[in-house]
């Protein structure tokens, strides 16, 4: 296929984008919003273009492209990329001390992870750099939903309201075990390695293992967790994010039989509380 059919085939969708020359080496490595709509602004004849940018078109032969489910995540993809092929025409990021880092505090006992522009902790794991540090804040506040890390510089003794949010699992109460949280900050570094295929084929067996041992409540979390890596846009993924965690604390708390689908609320302040238990109980029952 030529360069003009692969224009004219790349979807509308969020993504990485990697323009080759002739021989498959790749010169260029961006991410967009929406494909479509980038990649084929560089081939408009009445663009106004930068020295290098008409250098770069002269070269492109041929170009390639990776799918995200939203622009954040094609955020992290591009940084992988470029750090692994080192495309000659991203100049931008070869001196990246300008640039911001995800550090994941692996020196601690319960890792946080958190933007950072110097990379003086040894005990750490940096990702990075990336360019857009406004989208890049958005990624992680997305990434905080899908793996739930602390996010306290100083473990409390108690919960704060990131763990009513299921966005964090409660270790500083021992609700989740030393093995259980590293588990999680192994498939967050999965996932800013770029490997999110093979985090979700793993996530989808442990999915299974944990049905086929009528573990259901957890097989939720993981099913929420593998929904929020493949299948929801990235707009709705504070929709998403954290429910399974949610719902199973209420299930235990309201002693429900099975897991809540749904809550709705009352407002009661118009019977000045006189039967308020009796509605609540009532619709307990009727809509869970």
């Amino acid at each position: 296929m030529g360069l003009k059919e692969k224009l004219r085939d790349i979807p509308r969708s969020p993504g990485v984008y990697l323009m080759k020359d002739g021989r498959g080496q790749v010169l260029y490595i961006g991410k967009a919003k929406d494909l479509s709509k980038r990649v084929s602004g560089y081939f408009k004849e009445n663009r106004p273009r930068t020295r290098r940018q008409a250098s770069l078109l002269e070269h492109v032969k041929d170009l390639d492209y990776v799918i995200t489910v939203s622009e954040e995540e094609a955020l992290i993809y591009e940084a992988n990329l470029i750090k692994e092929k080192r495309p000659r025409y991203n100049v931008e990021l070869k001196d990246d001390k300008s640039f911001p880092f995800l550090k994941l505090t692996l020196g601690e006992r319960y890792p946080r992870l958190i933007i950072s522009r110097k990379r003086l902790d040894k005990g750490a794991r940096y990702f990075g750099p990336y360019t857009r540090v406004k989208l890049l804040r958005k990624a992680l506040a997305i990434m905080k939903g899908i793996f739930p890390l602390r996010t306290c510089r100083k473990m409390p003794d108690h919960v704060c309201l990131s763990y009513h949010l299921g966005q964090c699992r409660g270790p500083c109460i021992g609700e989740i075990d030393e093995k259980g949280y590293s588990e999680i900050v192994r498939q967050l570094i999965l996932f800013l390695e770029g490997k999110k295929i093979r985090l979700l084929k793993e996530l989808t067996r442990t999915m299974n293992e944990l049905s086929g041992e009528e573990r259901f409540e957890e097989a939720v979390i993981i099913r929420n967790r593998i929904a929020a890596l493949s299948e929801v846009p990235g707009k709705r993924l504070r929709e998403y994010s954290g429910y399974g965690d949610v719902a199973v604390k209420l299930k235990k708390l309201l002693r429900l039989p099975r897991l809540p689908l749904r809550v709705e609320a009352f407002d009661i302040s118009n019977i000045s509380g006189k039967q308020a238990s009796e509605i609540g109980r009532a619709s307990c029952r009727e809509r869970v």
